[in-house]
């Protein structure tokens, strides 16, 4: 097979800009991992530079993006594979605010990237000075009100991808993303479709539309729950709906009692990790995921609802990617 290499992405500035619509100043950077095989790729572009490895000659690369309390290295099994056989060039990579990658305090805030069409579903552009109102949502009706909160937390991350994809100089991308990172890919591709080569959905959350079997379904589950468990339960629910994440309530517990959290979710989600080593090693770097500042993670109320269908169901917006 063709030799394979990786190393970390350069730093992709993305500029934020703050409710008001004012430029914050401040540049963030999108962190990741980048493997080439260079047995599958054209290395010449047109100006004889050998070392251009997303040169116009070659396929899309492959733009992975992980899902929720995540990171690019959540791929570790899929990276050498993927390269050897199907893509020459894959980034993985941490979305903005997760990761390696920038943390910045999410309000949440409008953000877009430079030299983009910018702004969220419900801002305005001035055309004068090219900076973005958000509109007030106490202006808008409720299905409307939904889904300004909803563009306003997409944005964060999709503005944020749009940027570094500019700063890579990459005109196409097959981007595939998993669980939440699924959910997100489907909004950029909303927004930026001629960038998109490929779309591919791994297990995404948020697909379906809640209806009212689902309610009474839900329902008939709690119903058969022991008390305790129903407690649980309407905590859970009471704590996401007021903003409290699972990584900020992992760091509100003393470190021995969140790492023992952390590894049980490793065991019992992942048991097809059966090498002890392995496990322990993933299950520290989602540890560490968890406990650096929180900022990407309090999208996850602005998308989805307590009971994990999303506020916006993809079901609905997957069959006007195709038009």
């Amino acid at each position: 097979m063709g030799k394979t290499s990786s190393s970390s992405l350069s730093p992709a500035p993305c500029q934020l800009f703050g409710k008001d619509g004012a430029d914050t100043g401040k540049s963030y950077h999108i962190h990741g991992i980048k493997v080439v095989n260079r047995k599958l790729i054209s290395l010449g572009d047109d100006d004889g530079n050998t070392n251009n490895t997303d040169g116009p000659n070659n396929p899309a690369p492959l733009v992975l993006l992980h899902g929720y309390a995540n990171g690019s290295l959540y791929f570790y099994r899929n990276l050498m594979q993927l390269s050897h056989y199907h893509f020459p060039t894959i980034y993985a990579l941490d979305m903005l605010g997760w990761g390696l990658s920038s943390r910045p305090d999410f309000a949440p805030v409008l953000i877009r990237a430079r030299g983009g069409n910018g702004g969220d579903a419900k801002s305005t552009k001035s055309n004068s000075n090219n900076s973005y109102k958000k509109t007030e949502t106490s202006q808008l009706k409720p299905d409307d009100q939904t889904e300004h909160k909803v563009s306003t937390n997409e944005s964060f991350f999709v503005e944020s991808l749009e940027s570094w994809r500019q700063q890579h100089n990459l005109p196409k991308l097959t981007l595939a993303g998993h669980s939440m990172g699924g959910y997100l890919s489907v909004a950029y591709a909303e927004k930026y479709p001629q960038h998109v080569e490929r779309l591919i959905l791994l297990s995404p959350v948020g697909v379906p539309q809640k209806s009212e079997e689902d309610d009474l379904k839900i329902q008939q589950r709690m119903d058969s729950m022991p008390v305790y468990v129903r407690m649980m339960v309407k905590t859970a629910r009471y704590l996401f709906d007021k903003g409290i994440t699972p990584g900020s309530f992992l760091r509100s517990l003393p470190n021995s009692k969140s790492k023992a959290m952390v590894d049980s979710y490793v065991l019992n989600r992942l048991p097809a990790i059966d090498c002890d080593n392995e496990r322990t090693v993933l299950s520290e770097y989602l540890y560490q995921n968890s406990m650096m500042p929180g900022s990407g993670e309090y999208a996850l109320e602005g998308i989805l609802t307590s009971g994990a269908f999303a506020r916006v169901p993809l079901v609905r917006r997957i069959p006007q990617l195709v038009n």
